[in-house]
């Protein structure tokens, strides 16, 4: 088993994705439950009446219970996704959030809303765009700030081992006497990871680690059916869907850390260290 992170050296760079495409069985996954939205829908914000909004909600116990509550609200279930509880549904309530933490058969809503996006890319030739000079500013931020970022910085009290290597955390201020000192997390915030899977049993990832919320919606595919060329190789289980707490390439643990690894004597710490981790492989 492939560890993303090490107790006596820096931070590695996340590694290289295999060559062979991995095909997805079974399940589409949270990607698809979160992102299947009607084209027709308003931003949060600027929804009038009648005009529908769209929301990410989180069941708390059964999918009937949180059907059951959704109905009560007059919502419209756009996609659903049982195996974790989550569900894009639609509503014209401008109030829908603050009745949605009301119910008992909801953790609660979310507005879904874009919060971010790749800078557009213009035609070939074509000039003052904007596209393709937003791409080299992008680059040129980039390498400048990689040329001026210190390989080591200075150990203060609470930090972690190889928090001195950590210049990128220095950067955004994820160190124990700025973020961690006003806000480094708390475990009732679940952060799941979408990507090749979550070492649970890593020392710097299991304090942080919800194996009972995590999920795998990957079969692996040893052999192309149909050319007869290797895809992912001999499966680890006789199933060929991994544990939970598998993490088939080193990306996602890689990743996770980043996220949250905890502060505890080991390694390095994450950017939040006190949240929840949930492996949702996909």
């Amino acid at each position: 088993m492939r560890r993303a992170l090490r107790t006596t050296a820096a931070p590695p760079p996340p590694p290289p994705r295999p060559r062979a495409p991995r095909r997805r069985a079974g399940l589409v996954g949270l990607a698809a439950a979160l992102l299947a939205v009607p084209a027709a829908v308003a931003l949060p914000g600027t929804a009038g009446a009648g005009t529908a909004t769209s929301y990410v909600v989180v069941y708390s116990g059964s999918t009937e219970a949180g059907r059951a509550a959704l109905t009560a609200l007059g919502a419209t279930v756009e996609a659903e996704n049982t195996a974790i509880g989550v569900a894009t549904v639609t509503s014209t309530d401008a109030a829908f959030l603050a009745k949605a933490a009301k119910q008992p058969g909801l953790v609660g809503a979310a507005a879904d809303t874009p919060i971010g996006h790749a800078p557009e890319v213009g035609t070939a030739g074509a000039s003052g765009a904007g596209g393709d000079s937003a791409v080299a500013k992008e680059k040129a931020d980039s390498r400048a700030g990689g040329a001026t970022a210190p390989r080591r910085g200075p150990r203060t009290r609470g930090d972690e081992p190889l928090a001195d290597l950590q210049w990128d955390m220095r950067m955004i201020g994820a160190t124990p006497d700025q973020s961690y000192r006003q806000q480094p997390g708390s475990k009732k915030v679940l952060v799941g990871v979408i990507d090749t899977g979550i070492d649970g049993s890593h020392p710097d990832i299991a304090p942080n680690f919800n194996k009972g919320l995590s999920r795998n919606f990957v079969t692996d595919i040893p052999v192309d059916p149909v050319s007869g060329e290797e895809m992912d190789g001999p499966c680890e289980y006789s199933s060929c869907v991994d544990p939970v707490d598998h993490d088939d390439d080193g990306h996602g643990t890689h990743v996770a850390s980043t996220i949250a690894s905890p502060i505890n004597g080991l390694g390095l710490a994450g950017v939040a260290p006190g949240v929840t981790l949930v492996n949702i492989r996909a």
